[in-house]
């Protein structure tokens, strides 16, 4: 009976040193407690818009290859233009056709697969000129290397013109393919060429003058296999008509455009512009914590050129840490991601905390670069400018907001 009555006491005991420890936990920092509370937490905001931490803005020229990635261009549209080249596979060609002959052939005709997407007016006539490749190229061989700063390449024999096309591409969901007939006297050309391990560097199809749209086109693409490029021959062989496909090997496009003013934040996709940011958050001490920073981007329709599809909805921006300005900046340490805002021309880039984070910490040189999201920087070709650090509307000026705290100092 006394050891239940002890048993008891000691509950009651221990009751009443629990409610007594529960209820200190309610009690008001003691003033030591006060002094320990600020210095550790002391939230700091920061803000483009009245402090002067976004020191430049502008874009740079990113060289990149739209080599057999699903999508090649041919026009031209105000100052953009666009040629495509193709490759056949050589393997095609046997050496059990060396009899054939021009007279053998009824028709040689390449097979083209255009698509929806139009960069410029959707309604004018897509045409070109179809012209044999006579040197080395590669997917890295740029404009500049094809033309020499003049309109005319000696990548390209002119003196023959092997086929052309000159009609408007119908924007429907499903766009049947179309033919270019191809001058039947290079096929057995190429065929002693392939026989005699003579290179055989392709076709080139180059837009005329009259052109005010680019159109892109189906193309070769790692595992896939439907509307793909091909050379088709029907020819007769002892009184039976007989085909030959070729399949393309390589499917390349370059294109070029006047150069956007260097001032500008502009980003475009298939010419490989970036936009880019520069930063100093010097004012941020080091190893602060960031924990909130946030990237807003104003589009200007005005200065922006887009095709007929409507403009992306996201956008990527990537950090770009460097030793020297003259690095070139392909890919990125980490990649954000921004999206618009419905209705509005703003993009946002909610969090770019890692961004700050990093300068706050190393104290390195890195930049904030823009370029389109996904394929579309190989799968467009739509200018997006945004307005500028001197845009006459301050609201429209790119803004970088943060939240940081300062670590304790003892």
């Amino acid at each position: 009976m006394m050891s239940k009555k002890k048993l008891n006491i000691s509950f009651l005991l221990f009751l009443l040193s629990f409610t007594v420890f529960i209820g200190s936990c309610n009690d008001q920092p003691t003033e030591l407690g006060y002094t320990l509370l600020y210095d550790t937490i002391s939230l700091n905001p920061l803000n483009s818009a009245n402090q002067k931490i976004i020191t430049g803005a502008g874009n740079f020229l990113n060289p990149q290859q739209i080599f057999d990635v699903g999508a090649t261009f041919i026009g031209k549209y105000k100052d953009a233009q666009s040629i495509t080249l193709y490759r056949f596979m050589e393997s095609n060609m046997p050496d059990s056709l060396l009899w054939l002959k021009e007279s053998d052939i009824v028709s040689a005709y390449l097979t083209i697969y255009p698509t929806r997407y139009t960069f410029g007016d959707t309604i004018s006539n897509l045409s070109f000129k179809v012209y044999e490749v006579v040197k080395l190229w590669s997917p890295k061989t740029p404009w500049d290397t094809f033309f020499q700063g003049g309109t005319s390449s000696p990548y390209f024999d002119y003196s023959r013109q092997l086929g052309s096309y000159n009609g408007q591409i119908p924007m429907r969901d499903t766009i049947p393919p179309f033919f270019v007939q191809i001058d039947k006297t290079l096929i057995p050309k190429w065929i002693k060429m392939q026989h005699d391990s003579t290179p055989i560097w392709g076709l080139a199809l180059v837009p005329d003058d009259i052109c005010n749209a680019v159109h892109q086109f189906s193309a070769l693409a790692l595992q896939k296999t439907t509307n793909n490029p091909t050379l088709t021959v029907e020819y007769i062989q002892n009184g039976t008509a007989q085909t030959l496909v070729m399949n393309s090997a390589w499917n390349s496009s370059i294109s070029i455009s006047a150069p956007p003013p260097k001032d500008e934040i502009t980003i475009q996709g298939g010419l490989f512009y970036r936009g880019q940011l520069t930063f100093d958050l010097s004012i941020i001490p080091q190893y602060s914590t960031i924990h909130q920073a946030q990237l807003e981007l104003t589009l200007d329709p005005s200065r922006t050129i887009w095709g007929n599809y409507k403009p992306d909805s996201l956008l990527y921006g990537g950090m770009f840490v460097y030793e020297d300005s003259s690095t070139i900046l392909v890919d990125p340490n980490i990649v954000y991601y921004g999206y618009n805002v419905t209705g509005t021309n703003k993009y946002i880039f909610p969090r770019v905390v890692s961004f700050v984070e990093y300068w706050a910490r190393y104290r390195t040189q890195h930049k904030f670069v823009l370029f389109p999201s996904g394929w579309n920087e190989y799968f467009r070709l739509d200018r997006l400018t945004f307005c500028g650090l001197n845009d006459p509307d301050p609201d429209k000026r790119p803004k970088l907001k943060i939240i940081y705290s300062t670590r304790p100092k003892h």
